[in-house]
């Protein structure tokens, strides 16, 4: 993206730079309505993937699949997603105030990947292909590779690891002064935010499964622990890129301080935005998979007595211990008359 007021942009060819006018201070509702950019390389990656996805859904009811329309409005408002979100006045502003990058960074690593596994593209990729082409797939998904990657802990780890990387290291600033290693940085947390909610929403097909109450646990610890980094960023004593936020030269706006207390509690913000969905989604599909365990235990059950009728008695009803229950009598004993053993 176009500096504004920026004397180094950084070396990087001239077609990945986006076409943006210059910017008014972002002080007003008015001038964020106003701060329009266009990122090129996003766009592409967004227009990429809807249109893979579209050729998919086509494919699939060609092959005579059913698909529904939700999936693909869930996938359609990802990418929808990032190119609001790369084209605004976050996109505009993210090389000018920490608070607009931080915001876009958080809504492309957390919201946008999470209405991605929701659309269940490795589903619709599965529904287009051969048989033989499907076993391979699942010859590959149950790899021993496939099996770390999918393990719940391992997301975990990354979803909460990586944006401390990002924000307390050099990776940060380089983003700042390269397009190249923006357009990478987004990319890849696009990626592995995805890879992150396949791997707990367990729609698509998954390495191994693991009980949907566990992703909702999790997702509740993740929500907390996701908060310290909000509060790292407001808390911390030292500005994050100081130097390339001195050549900015910003005279309108928060201080630098204030700029980066105000990112931290947006991404803090955008992660219970996402995060509090999440947990409830994790939450029906436990109870859908109490469901349809409770209707399997059933079927076996109906299956061993099937010689029994289509009511099978209670068990207490023919053990003795419980029978004087049936008649109002004593164990073992004649009925109980009214009035004794008041």
């Amino acid at each position: 993206m176009i500096q504004v007021g920026v004397a180094q942009v950084g070396v990087i060819p001239v077609w990945l730079v986006p076409v943006s006018a210059d910017l008014e201070p972002l002080t007003s509702t008015t001038a964020a309505w106003r701060g329009w950019t266009t990122d090129w390389p996003m766009l592409a990656v967004a227009v990429g993937l809807s249109l893979a996805y579209l050729a998919g859904v086509h494919r699939a009811k060609r092959l005579g699949a059913r698909w529904p329309w939700y999936r693909t409005a869930a996938f359609l408002s990802g990418t929808g997603s990032l190119v609001l979100i790369t084209h605004s006045f976050l996109g505009a502003y993210a090389d000018t105030l920490f608070w607009a990058r931080a915001t876009m960074v958080s809504a492309v690593f957390i919201v946008v990947p999470l209405l991605l596994a929701l659309g269940m593209p490795l589903s619709l990729v599965a529904a287009g292909m051969s048989p033989s082409h499907r076993r391979a797939a699942a010859d590959l998904l149950r790899s021993s590779a496939a099996r770390r990657l999918g393990h719940p802990f391992f997301g975990a780890a990354l979803f909460l690891v990586l944006p401390w990387i990002y924000f307390f290291s050099p990776w940060f600033e380089a983003t700042l002064r390269h397009e190249v290693a923006d357009v990478l940085s987004l990319t890849t947390l696009l990626f592995l935010g995805f890879v992150y909610y396949w791997t707990r929403l367990q729609l698509d097909p998954v390495p191994a499964r693991y009980p949907q109450l566990l992703s909702m646990f999790i997702g509740m610890g993740e929500v907390i622990a996701n908060a310290a980094l909000g509060l790292a960023l407001i808390t911390g004593g030292g500005v994050i890129a100081p130097d390339f936020y001195a050549e900015v030269a910003r005279d309108w706006g928060p201080t630098l301080a204030m700029d980066q207390k105000i990112g931290g509690g947006w991404y803090w913000l955008v992660g219970h935005i996402a995060g509090i969905p999440f947990i409830i989604i994790a939450f029906w599909l436990a109870r859908l998979a109490d469901a349809q365990t409770a209707r399997e235990v059933d079927a076996v059950l109906d299956e061993l007595h099937v010689d029994e009728g289509p009511m099978v008695r209670p068990w207490w009803e023919s053990d003795p211990r419980f029978t004087h229950l049936r008649t109002g009598g004593r164990p073992g004993g004649a009925p109980l008359r009214t009035g004794e053993g008041d």
